[in-house]
């Protein structure tokens, strides 16, 4: 149907080369290339030319819907908030707690956008440009498996090709796959920013940078909480990215088919950027409306999500040059101030930022996000309110691989973990 999901399962690897890692890893250089070359014309032409992304999981119908009605019935129960004992030494009165969550519930949200795969990250490379260069290709598949660069042949050599070559791929291109935010993270901020209020007739959403949809898978899943079970949500929101513009929509009618029949959800999705939202006449009809905001903004230009010209990285090429033709003052400060007068008195903007390390050798070494954010955010006229740690899913541990020890770090039963920070304000 129309609002389906954009790609469900293919065949990510033909049945004659699914075998197993130690085979490859055992063929005959001659072989090797010739079976590598085969692989990648597959994965081009069957996977990629077919709309499928080929790094966020193979899902049939049953699957996404699982995922998804997981999200929607399950209440916080992935989640922990808790004192932090450890805390930045520049920062030790503004921590409220560590949030975990469960980044799973979002991967069927995911077979919307295939684009997510196509996004360059700082590098100016997407995950998925290894796949049009076969000498990189060639040259990764063989540090993979022949080199064995990761040591997969350790525990997995028994293993089809099929279950290593997505996480192999991911690690030996240098370049994650965009991160879609975690919905049942957003799930949990959208419930705790309603508990402060009575009985709600209606509760008004706005998200600055709507992204691949976890946000908005979020808002849909706490529809079915108990809190806003009676409810009805409004959730308004901008992405300059307009290929994926009419995505919302579509999730929000399949969830509407499949997931909750009884949703009672109002959705607006505007292709005007934040920072000039009230370009847009419906916003501009919408001061003082909204009830919360929240959003995970693009990092200056650590990633580039599409080639719209309105996207903050192509129209601002400085960070902070100390004009409105730069990052921080032309979105940033722009952004948070428009975010103010959307919002009710009292209403709070949540916002998941983190502080963007620049190249080797540059300087300052990190572009201050957090701290321009805190103060450009007093300066709108809000008030701070309170500040978490998001634990991120993967752990890191450069005290074993002698790398930097980051300060957005934490240590959870022995092991150092990245977090991320999500400030709240008030107005």
């Amino acid at each position: 149907m129309l609002h389906d999901p954009l790609f469900t399962t293919v065949i990510l690897i033909p049945e004659e080369l699914d075998i197993s890692l130690q085979e490859w890893h055992d063929m005959p250089l001659l072989d090797f290339t010739r079976n590598v070359g085969l692989l990648r014309k597959h994965i081009i032409n069957n996977v990629l030319n077919q709309g499928h992304d080929f790094f966020s999981g193979n899902f049939t119908l049953e699957q996404i819907n699982g995922t998804l009605q997981r999200l929607n019935s399950e209440g916080n129960v992935t989640f922990r908030e808790r004192p932090i004992l450890s805390y930045h030494a520049k920062q030790p009165e503004y921590w409220s707690g560590l949030i975990a969550y469960n980044s799973q519930m979002t991967r069927g949200l995911n077979c919307w956008f295939p684009e997510r795969a196509r996004a360059k990250g700082s590098g100016g490379f997407s995950i998925t440009d290894q796949f049009y260069d076969e000498k990189q290709f060639y040259t990764n598949v063989h540090a993979i498996i022949k080199k064995d660069r990761f040591k997969f042949l350790d525990n997995n050599s028994k293993r089809s090709l099929s279950k290593i070559i997505r996480s192999g791929l991911r690690l030996v291109n240098g370049n994650q796959p965009i991160n879609n935010f975690p919905a049942n993270l957003a799930k949990w901020i959208y419930c705790k920013a309603a508990q402060k209020h009575g009985e709600l007739n209606d509760f008004w959403i706005y998200d600055q940078s709507m992204g691949y949809a976890g946000r908005l898978g979020g808002a849909l899943a706490a529809a079915n909480s108990d809190h806003l079970q009676n409810t009805r949500i409004h959730y308004y929101g901008t992405d300059v990215h307009k290929a994926i513009n009419e995505r919302y929509e579509m999730i929000r009618s399949y969830w509407e088919e499949y997931i909750n029949p009884n949703l009672d959800f109002d959705l607006y999705a505007s292709v005007t950027p934040a920072e000039s939202i009230f370009d847009d006449i419906k916003f501009a009809e919408l001061k003082g409306c909204f009830d919360m905001s929240f959003t995970s903004p693009p990092y200056f230009n650590r990633e580039n999500y599409s080639v719209d010209p309105e996207q903050s990285c192509h129209r601002y090429d400085t960070y902070d040059d100390g004009t409105i033709n730069s990052w921080k003052y032309g979105f940033l400060q722009r952004m948070i101030q428009n975010t103010y007068e959307l919002l009710k008195d009292g209403g709070e903007m949540w916002i998941n930022i983190a502080d963007l390390k620049r190249q080797t050798g540059a300087s300052p070494k990190y572009l201050p996000l957090q701290k321009d954010t805190i103060d450009l955010a007093r300066k709108a006229g809000f008030t701070f309110k309170r500040r978490y740690k998001i634990l991120m899913a993967m752990h890191h541990n450069p005290e074993k691989s002698g790398g930097e020890l980051s300060y957005n770090h934490i240590r959870v039963k022995g092991k150092l973990h990245k977090y991320e920070p999500l400030y709240v304000f008030i107005t």
